[in-house]
């Protein structure tokens, strides 16, 4: 009976064990929300066998099995990219500013970009569409930024000499009259000059997969390279990448 005992503390002392095996699962930039329900299953599915943790921010010594970000894993990992996410500022036409540069676009949000640049112009107004993650938490109730639809965004800026336009490079066929799109460090946002790296408000996200993730990983992966994630991530202001791109 001893005996017993002794072998069922050990098995269990093992399950115990062989639960605290993490799978760490990272997606940055606010790519959480995509992760979250098949996430959510997952945890339910495997939690007698690993701890799962879904998370915005790395960990110190902890590679995941499975990451949307900015960096393209190699080694271990399957690496591909799979989205890219953007701006476009636009100005009014009599507005004197043809260009941002890096460092203006910092401070416009981090709400101290009050004037236009080179210019007696102050900015009075951002007109923005897309996510409202765009804002920073800081800037919320800040009376200055106004989010609504593309057009609108573009319309008001074209009614309003002092008012800046933001939108989602998603809406880069959008064009209103009386506007104006300005360069960002003297690079216009052509699609070669985004998917190349050179436009400075444009960034690239890829989808990383190590290569001994347990096929119930695999399959939110596969899901994560399907049309159903890319056209919710058009929906959500961010330009899917397909193959070939």
């Amino acid at each position: 009976m001893k005996k017993a005992c002794t072998i069922i503390f050990l098995l269990s002392f093992a399950l115990l064990a062989q639960g605290t095996e993490k799978l760490f699962l990272l997606a940055e930039d606010g790519f959480v929300e995509f992760l979250k329900q098949d996430f959510h299953k997952l945890a339910q599915s495997l939690s007698y066998r690993y701890d799962c943790k879904l998370s915005s921010k790395p960990e110190p010594g902890v590679k995941p099995v499975l990451r949307i970000g900015k960096v393209k894993e190699s080694g271990d990992y399957e690496s591909v990219l799979i989205a890219v996410r953007g701006y476009l500022f636009f100005a009014n036409d009599e507005n004197p500013v043809e260009d941002l540069s890096a460092a203006e676009v910092k401070k416009i949000f981090s709400g101290t970009f009050r004037r236009w640049n080179r210019t007696n112009v102050p900015l009075r107004q951002i007109c923005y569409s897309g996510s409202e993650q765009l804002v920073p938490v800081a800037l919320e109730v800040t009376a200055g930024w106004i989010r609504c639809p593309a057009r609108i965004a573009l319309q008001m800026v074209a009614d309003d000499l002092t008012a800046l336009g933001i939108i989602p490079l998603t809406d880069a066929a959008l064009s209103v009259k009386g506007t104006k799109l300005l360069t960002v460090d003297g690079v216009a946002a052509t699609p070669e000059n985004v998917m190349n790296g050179t436009y400075p408000a444009a960034t690239k996200y890829y989808l990383s997969i190590r290569k001994d993730a347990p096929p119930e990983v695999r399959k939110i992966y596969q899901k994560l390279c399907s049309r159903q994630t890319k056209n919710k991530l058009l929906n959500a202001g961010i330009l899917p990448v397909t193959k070939g791109d």
